[in-house]
């Protein structure tokens, strides 16, 4: 059986990130996210818009 650590994690990560997207009610991002910086020493939001799933 494959595992997550026998895949190479960019690939994982992509495939994780779009299955939350389509499937999980639970993981939609606030309305607030798109203005949101992902830690206090950064001085802009994340380029990706799907950053709230790949985070």
């Amino acid at each position: 059986m494959t595992t997550p650590y026998d895949v190479p994690a960019s690939k994982f990560i992509e495939k994780l990130a779009k299955y939350l997207k389509d499937n999980v009610e639970a993981v939609q991002p606030p309305e607030w996210a798109i203005a949101a910086k992902t830690g206090s020493h950064v001085e802009k939001q994340p380029q990706n818009p799907a950053w709230w799933y790949v985070r």
